[in-house]
């Protein structure tokens, strides 16, 4: 059995959790090369009513990422990406928050372990540059041509459409 992505790649990606508690501020460290991708939170075991609301806070800028309602909205899915450095997580309102996630290597690799398709390569540069490139000298004349000479041919045929349709319209 062949598997799509290596296991290399796929060991790469770790599972992570973390618990915050209602006005205890979180602070998580994402090492260089690493980044964190958050995927669900969810109220704790012993659920009280009310809603807590949770948020996180990067480079200085502090926003809201959940609010749920106990015995009504208990869980959220999200897809949240932090690159290497330091976030804190707060959850105001009575109940705790469990978060869940990957911490992944972010060496050239996407968020689910397959080669980053936005690194520059040069191959892939290569190409675009053929697509981009204009037509060889006198192939441009004979492009246009045939162009003009498809386009008269389709003006002919819709007008030629148009007159049958109207012949039918008059019997």
């Amino acid at each position: 059995p062949h598997s799509r992505f290596p296991n290399k790649q796929v060991r790469r990606m770790k599972f992570w959790s973390e618990t915050v508690k209602p006005n205890k501020p979180t602070k998580v460290s994402i090492e260089d090369g690493f980044t964190l991708r958050l995927t669900q939170c969810s109220l704790g075991d012993n659920v009280q009513a009310g809603r807590s609301v949770l948020k996180v806070k990067v480079g200085g800028k502090s926003c809201v990422i959940a609010s749920l309602i106990g015995d009504k909205m208990e869980h959220c899915v999200m897809e949240l990406m932090f690159e290497e450095g330091e976030i804190e997580f707060s959850v105001t309102g009575k109940n705790e928050m469990h978060l869940a996630g990957n911490m992944m290597d972010s060496d050239d690799e996407d968020q689910f372990g397959a080669p980053d398709m936005d690194m520059d390569d040069e191959d892939e540069d290569d190409e675009d540059d053929e697509e981009d490139a204009p037509p060889p000298k006198g192939m441009k004349k004979a492009m246009m041509k045939q162009m003009m000479a498809g386009d008269e041919d389709d003006d002919d045929d819709d007008e030629e459409e148009g007159d049958e349709d109207d012949e039918e319209e008059g019997d």
